[in-house]
């Protein structure tokens, strides 16, 4: 061999060791590394989750705190008795300032947050819990004698309900209250003067017409003391009044059941 040769095959090999060299995996630096570099990156990825997770946490405290001021707002709204639907501007069902129909509420109101309740005259009649399906097969005179009954019980709450609205907003309620208490009085008067259904005497329908008119009257007697309760310059107990309204539901479901109880006992009669 030459010695040109043998300087080209020594320039050969100093050429593949530099580019061998030059890989990352068998550089000469990285055996003196040690593990710098895997420390490096763990400390990263720490850093990395630690911000992730404080970002994450003060996202969900600032949840919670809305979270809180949310049920906060809805606990002031429902201790205020409101309602949202309903046949009046007030709705029904929302109870006496707990959000519950059935709950008991101790303190007093003014006049007018106490018409804010959502008290029974606003959301049931008679009508209510009577259906055209119980008038199948009834007879014409228990017909009209039923009808009569619910067509002057439907349209004198509505008169209520209308005074009622007018003394909520109005700066001295009383004389609304009063106007209403005072339609309460002209529908006993009218009551009375619904005459009963003809050849009844005696009869089982007789009796369920009397308990029908009986039950009616109850009912706008019961809703007269309510109103009551409501005309005066003082406030009104939630205990005394949350008691009235139980009695005039009630009173109204009785109406309802003795009316339904006629229809079916004289649609029997007929078949």
């Amino acid at each position: 061999m030459s010695q040109q040769d043998t300087k080209d095959s020594t320039q050969s090999n100093q050429d593949g060791q530099v580019i061998e060299s030059a890989s990352a995996t068998t550089s000469p630096d990285n055996a003196h590394s040690g593990n710098t570099a895997y420390i490096i990156t763990v400390v990263a990825l720490a850093v990395v989750i630690a911000l992730g997770m404080g970002l994450s946490g003060c996202i969900s405290s600032l949840a919670t705190t809305a979270l809180k001021h949310a049920l906060s707002d809805y606990e002031g709204q429902s201790q205020q008795g409101l309602g949202s639907s309903g046949s009046s501007q007030y709705g029904y069902g929302y109870g006496y300032g707990n959000g519950s129909s059935s709950g008991s509420t101790s303190g007093s109101l003014s006049v007018q947050d106490s018409l804010q309740l959502n008290l029974s005259v606003y959301g049931e009649t008679i009508d209510s819990n009577v259906s055209a399906s119980d008038y199948s097969g009834v007879s014409d005179d228990v017909r009209t004698y039923a009808r009569s009954i619910i067509k002057l019980d439907t349209a004198q709450n509505q008169e209520v309900v209308s005074h009622l609205d007018a003394a909520a907003n109005a700066s001295d309620p009383r004389s609304d209250i009063e106007a209403a208490i005072s339609v309460c009085d002209d529908t006993l008067s009218q009551l009375q003067s619904i005459a009963v259904p003809s050849g009844t005497d005696g009869t089982t329908i007789a009796t369920d017409a009397q308990d029908s008119m009986q039950a009616a009257q109850k009912r706008w007697t019961a809703l007269k003391a309510e109103l009551q309760l409501l005309d005066t310059t003082d406030d009104v107990s939630m205990t005394q009044l949350e008691k009235a309204d139980q009695q005039v539901e009630q009173a109204t479901q009785d109406a309802s059941s003795a009316i339904t109880t006629m229809l079916a006992d004289s649609a029997s009669n007929q078949r």
